[in-house]
């Protein structure tokens, strides 16, 4: 028994879908240009985990909120967001125990142990 014509999959049209999908997620990209869809607001669907944010507060001084709310409505998104982005930045590049001890020595930190 064989498949009828409109049961088959069209190859021509898997191949350039296949070409596509090469170009557009390549192993070659980077992390950052791959056009990863934003996570969806609200609460989960049923069934679904939520991200596994767990709230916190944190105090700034009102000059740096103001900045940091200035630039994140600028570019339409939050606050929140913006902080979860720099600190996921700074965790993916290995970069947080450096750019810690770089601020203490630049002595915009201070560690707890020496106040």
């Amino acid at each position: 028994m064989s498949k009828s014509r409109a049961t088959r999959p069209d190859r021509r049209r898997f191949a350039v879908l296949a070409a596509w999908a090469d170009e557009r997620f390549s192993p070659d990209k980077r992390w950052e240009d791959l056009p990863l869809a934003a996570p969806v607001r609200g609460r989960p669907a049923k069934g679904r985990k939520p991200l596994g944010l767990k709230a916190r507060t944190v105090k700034l001084p009102k000059a740096v909120w103001r900045e940091l709310r200035a630039a994140a409505k600028r570019h339409g998104v939050t606050v929140n967001g913006v902080l979860i982005a720099l600190g996921q930045e700074l965790l993916r590049r290995n970069a947080l125990d450096a750019t810690i001890d770089r601020l203490i020595e630049e002595r915009l930190l201070v560690p707890a142990s020496s106040r």
